[in-house]
């Protein structure tokens, strides 16, 4: 099933947007559990000067499509729009740790498989994108921020996959890449690591869709089940060094995040408040990084006024406004300088 949307979906892009090179999706098809997994896609584009603002425009308008066809299903798995965008030089010439569990979706398989090739003769090694990914999870379990199914069977059985799939398994991939300073696959690939009893269970019921033994277990008993098993390793985690790329980082995430915030406050996403919720830290981290780079009225004032609120709506409707009254500056600061 998700081959199928995940290859109709860069199809259609590629058809909207000719100058996307290839499409990629975080983690491997073995980490999709249907129907519970969304695909979290990442984008590559052709190096020249891009209208990043429309491009988000017809970005918007294909998800939104996309999940009109089956909106029962579809509202789950294409939930929110690309995490990333790339020009194809800005991945040759930069190491990215997160390309390390990027699969391939759609477009030219030779220039994706040359990119990942080259990151990986790199030789390098980034413990802060493995750091974040343990702060943002450890001990951070909530339901405010992810999906609910009107079932309430299937509802319970994703609870327990959310426990398992968006905290346990990204802290144990990002132990053992601490661990060995080697990056460590996919999430499913750390399977062999998991020793508590209660967890492989659940993980086999997940993995195998048996909802019939997954609702007997309650989240929160298996969150703090989770809790304690990680705790251990994280306390005997030793300082690493940090090489990060944030600013490209940052750059590549706010240039599909107009396309995001549309698709969160369009009417057929009204129960969508979840994801609004997850958007603000991100952004936060975002205008942050860009604004150290670009210290000039505009992001000073972006900066400014989403650290000013905590409701997150609002944050996200201003930012919609400002961007669409700024939209050369949006543009020449998403091609990283390039006049358009």
């Amino acid at each position: 099933m998700y081959r199928e949307i995940y290859k109709e979906y860069g199809k259609r892009l590629k058809e909207t947007e000719p100058d996307v090179i290839f499409v990629s999706k975080k983690w491997c098809d073995n980490d999709l559990i249907w129907p519970f997994s969304d695909l979290d896609f990442r984008i590559i584009v052709e190096d020249k000067s891009i209208d990043f603002y429309e491009f988000n425009m017809a970005l918007f308008h294909l998800q939104k499509r996309l999940i009109k066809k089956d909106y029962k299903t579809m509202k789950r798995i294409l939930e929110h729009p690309p995490g990333y965008m790339f020009k194809k030089s800005e991945l040759l010439y930069n190491y990215l740790e997160d390309i390390n569990n990027w699969s391939f979706c759609y477009g030219d398989e030779k220039i994706f498989s040359e990119i990942k090739n080259m990151n990986t003769n790199k030789n390098k090694f980034d413990a802060n994108y493995y750091m974040r990914i343990i702060n943002k999870r450890y001990k951070k379990f909530s339901l405010d921020t992810e999906y609910e199914y009107e079932d309430a069977k299937l509802n319970k059985c994703f609870q327990n996959y959310c426990v398992l799939w968006h905290y346990y398994l990204p802290c144990i991939y990002a132990l053992n890449s601490l661990e060995s300073n080697i990056p460590q696959g996919n999430k499913t690939a750390n399977i062999s690591s998991i020793k508590n009893k209660t967890i492989c269970s659940v993980y086999n019921y997940i993995a195998n869709n048996n909802h019939n033994e997954l609702i007997r277990y309650d989240y929160l008993d298996l969150s703090k089940i989770v809790e304690d098993e990680i705790k251990p390793r994280i306390k005997n985690l030793k300082p690493k060094k940090v090489i990060s790329e944030q600013y490209l980082e940052a750059i590549a995430m706010f240039r599909t995040r107009i396309a995001r915030y549309l698709l969160y406050l369009d009417n057929i996403k009204s129960d969508k408040d979840y994801l609004i919720k997850r958007e603000i830290n991100e952004l936060r981290f975002i205008i942050f990084e860009i604004y150290k780079k670009h210290d000039d009225y505009i992001m000073k004032e972006l900066y400014e006024h989403i650290n000013s609120s905590n409701d997150a709506k609002k944050i996200i409707e201003y930012v919609l406004l400002y961007l669409r009254d700024h939209k050369n500056y949006f543009n020449k600061i998403m091609n990283m300088g390039e006049e358009m």
